[in-house]
């Protein structure tokens, strides 16, 4: 074990400092509005913290009401229109280069494999690597397919009504008719509102489907908004 500790020390000291040394973060500014009052989502793709830098609209924009972040975008609503810093993937004002410490922890882990000479140090190996890839997380509280999300319109024959319909990459789905708004949540292929209602999303040439799954034959087919 002696013939280690010119390797180890120096290699200590290394993974102690890449660890704790943050490295600066990388950002950009996009804006995003709510169009006519309505939910509008903005795609940015992977990103770290969000935050409002500029308001742009004379409706207010508050976090949480009228507008939010999704997993790969920002999403707008009730007028709220603005510039909003995006970090990069991994990065933020909660802790630096998130990438670097996960980095660390390993270093430091294997390390401490090598000095106790464990032989079950690639099965512990395989077992840190254990956190969701890349999709819909298993702790996330909804979500669609990546081709549902966006805005769409459509007329719902039954009851003789147009229908402004919005899906978030996050679950979160906001639905007008009639001068009244509803809000559930997606969850794979069904879509819940607060009404009760239940619904089966299919993709369609133009946009999508919902299939009434309680009332059949109420069908609504939904064009994708350009």
């Amino acid at each position: 074990m002696n013939c280690w500790k010119p390797i180890v020390r120096p290699l200590v000291a290394t993974l102690l400092c890449s660890w704790i040394t943050p490295s600066f973060a990388g950002h950009r500014e996009i804006e995003c509005g709510s169009v006519h009052g309505r939910y509008n989502f903005c795609s940015t793709g992977s990103h770290g913290d969000v935050e409002l830098q500029r308001q742009l609209s004379f409706a207010s924009c508050d976090e949480g009401r009228s507008w939010g972040v999704e997993r790969d975008g920002i999403w707008v609503d009730n007028g709220c229109n603005g510039r909003f810093r995006v970090e990069d993937e991994g990065h933020g004002k909660h802790g630096g280069n998130k990438t670097a410490i996960v980095a660390g922890a390993v270093g430091l882990a294997v390390l401490g494999a090598i000095l106790l000479n464990s032989k079950k140090s690639d099965g512990d190996s395989g077992a840190s690597g254990g956190a969701d890839g890349d999709g819909w997380s298993s702790e996330s509280t909804g979500s669609v397919p990546a081709w549902a999300v966006g805005n769409y319109h459509g007329y719902n024959p039954r009851r003789r009504a147009e229908v402004v319909l919005a899906l978030g990459s996050g679950g979160r789905v906001k639905a007008e008719m009639q001068g009244r708004t509803h809000y559930g949540s997606a969850s794979g292929d069904t879509v819940t509102l607060d009404s009760g209602q239940r619904f089966r999303i299919s993709r369609t040439d133009t946009g999508l489907r919902l299939s009434d799954m309680d009332e059949q034959g109420n069908i609504i087919d939904f064009y994708r908004d350009r």
